[in-house]
């Protein structure tokens, strides 16, 4: 999923940091999302799919 959220955020031109603000969700926690360090919690991963404007199962 880290890859997924990397590729979704990239495509879109934002940095951690901004998707982190629109997501309301702390920075680190995309991070280590990002290098495979933590799983998202559930309402992480919507949160994270409404700031890029995807479904959460696209990161499936």
């Amino acid at each position: 999923m880290g890859r997924r959220l990397r590729a979704f955020r990239l495509a879109r031109g934002m940095s951690q940091k901004e998707l982190a603000d629109k997501a309301s969700i702390v920075h680190s926690e995309i991070s280590r999302a990002e290098n495979g360090l933590r799983p998202l919690a559930v309402r992480q991963i919507r949160s994270l799919a409404k700031a890029l404007r995807i479904h959460p199962g696209d990161f499936l």
